[in-house]
């Protein structure tokens, strides 16, 4: 039955990314409208509440989670990877924090008319980093606390090497390994 519901949520977890994303760019909100007359139509029309890049990353982050708790319910997952998966949702939760740190700019100016516009603190590509640097020293420090935990995440990154960077072609160049038993 936990095989089924792993496979279940982990099949479920990009749609419910792309409908997290597509619930965060239909919100909206009216703004105070100043005043009625003349042009103050665009001023008074619903804004989105969220800027299209963050909805982008809540997605994905939710898309993430729901595929990490696929992983953490399926029938034969360890206390390392309870480990990894929790460092993995610290990372993307410090990158999604930082991704919402804004500050607000620039300063009223003449006759106290202040557009309050709010910039982000950190690009997102700099909060990725972030959150990847979380995950990282999260794992190093597991790695160094326990070696079980050492020994089981590098042999995963030696088999995901060895996937990654696999000969597909079948083929072995001319005096290279395994030249000789031909």
């Amino acid at each position: 039955m936990r095989r089924i519901l792993a496979y279940a949520v982990g099949a479920v977890s990009v749609p419910m990314g792309v409908g997290v994303g597509l619930w965060m760019a239909l919100l909206t909100y009216l703004p105070s409208c100043p005043g009625r007359g003349l042009g103050t139509l665009a001023l008074c029309a619903a804004r989105p509440s969220f800027e299209p890049r963050l909805c982008v990353l809540c997605g994905g982050a939710a898309a993430a989670l729901v595929l990490l708790v696929s992983i953490a319910v399926s029938p034969h997952v360890s206390r390392v990877a309870i480990f990894d998966l929790a460092a993995a949702v610290a990372g993307i939760a410090l990158g999604v924090w930082t991704s919402l740190m804004t500050y607000i700019y620039p300063p009223c100016g003449p006759r106290a008319l202040c557009l309050i516009l709010s910039a982000q603190r950190f690009a997102t590509w700099q909060s990725a980093v972030i959150g990847a640097a979380t995950l990282t020293l999260i794992l190093v420090v597991g790695g160094i606390v326990s070696s079980d935990f050492r020994h089981t995440n590098l042999r995963a990154a030696r088999m995901v090497q060895r996937w990654l960077f696999k000969d597909l072609s079948g083929t072995t160049p001319i005096g290279g390994p395994g030249a000789a038993a031909r």
